[in-house]
């Protein structure tokens, strides 16, 4: 996967955003008169006194509400896939994992969700280690709005070797021979997310310039163990070996990669054999 370049929460693009919750200014009553008092006087109807929400949003976390993993809020971001708007932060309504949108154009968005759980950690989409996030959830909002929306988040794994992903990484997103090479065998290890969660794991071997695999899946694993040493060939000129490491819970995805550098992060990690 190519980097990808660095987004305030998605993006760094100026956005339009689009706040909840205003209200039309009422006007003022009207004495209804003796012939039609008690039809005026009627309350009115739920549709014309509580609209639906555009959107309704429940967090959750290997099928739990997040709210018993972390207390701190999560920062929601979309992109109009009509318009082109990139990183509208629309005003949230919390109530107890409960996330509700009030109002929010009419259109086809994709929603971005980060929780940065950990506060010693750079508050940087999509996040560090400890940290939780979801990508690219597409959805499409009608007029009358009620959208209601279940998203199980991930929690970013902690990569301690061959490199420590907790922080910005030399030398990442450097071309072939600028990368970060290690001798073989190469060691990894991460730190675990839960008792009983699979690992998968694989490596492809890359071409630099022009970008493009040159041999998928040199190695595709997946273990419940947190460190593996691979006996990877050295580096060609120009080539490169990309690792990707996810976590499931059963059939729930929980937790993935993400490396950062100075200019932007990825959901892979790269390196060459020496």
């Amino acid at each position: 996967m190519n980097a990808i370049a660095k987004m305030v929460v998605v993006s760094v693009v100026s956005a339009v955003v689009v706040f909840a919750g205003c209200k039309a200014k009422e006007s003022p009553p009207i004495e209804p008169n003796a012939q039609n008092a008690q039809q005026d006087q009627s309350p009115p109807s739920r549709e014309q006194s509580v609209p639906s929400p555009a959107l309704e949003i429940d967090l959750r976390y290997m099928g739990r509400p997040i709210q018993e993993f972390t207390s701190a809020e999560p920062v929601f971001s979309l992109n109009n896939r009509d318009t082109g708007e990139r990183a509208i932060r629309p005003r949230i309504e919390y109530r107890d994992g409960h996330h509700t949108i009030q109002e929010l154009a009419a259109g086809n968005y994709v929603l971005f969700v980060s929780i940065n759980a950990n506060p010693d950690n750079p508050e940087r989409y999509p996040g560090y280690p400890g940290d939780f996030f979801h990508m690219d959830s597409r959805l499409s909002i009608a007029a009358a709005g009620g959208v209601r929306l279940d998203v199980d988040l991930q929690q970013v794994i902690h990569l301690t070797l061959p490199q420590d992903n907790g922080s910005i990484m030399e030398q990442w997103g450097q071309r072939a021979q600028e990368m970060i090479a290690f001798a073989a065998p190469v060691e990894f290890a991460w730190d675990a997310l839960a008792d009983g969660v699979l690992y998968d794991f694989s490596i492809d071997r890359m071409q630099s310039e022009p970008f493009k695999a040159l041999e998928r899946s040199v190695v595709k694993k997946a273990t419940q163990a947190t460190r593996v040493s691979l006996n990877l060939a050295p580096s060609e000129d120009n080539e490169f070996y990309l690792f990707r490491l996810d976590a499931t819970n059963g059939a729930l995805p929980i937790g993935g990669i993400v490396t950062h550098g100075q200019r932007g992060y990825g959901t892979d990690f790269r390196f060459r054999v020496k």
